[in-house]
């Protein structure tokens, strides 16, 4: 099983908004625009990149 690869913009205790990318299309470097608005709106949260996507490597199986 690998990890994925995710930042993490804001500080402790805000809200949490969690960012994702499209299927097939995306990673979270794409992200990082629409996280800073909700960081600079006082919410905290992760943007990622699903299995096969960016810097998180396909897993497949146990």
């Amino acid at each position: 099983m690998s990890e994925l690869d995710a930042v993490y913009g804001g500080g402790a205790g805000a809200a949490t908004a969690v960012v994702l990318h499209g299927a097939g299309n995306g990673s979270k470097e794409r992200l990082l625009p629409l996280l800073g608005e909700f960081v600079a709106r006082g919410c905290g949260g992760p943007a990622l990149d699903f299995s096969g996507h960016g810097k998180t490597r396909a897993s497949y199986g146990s």
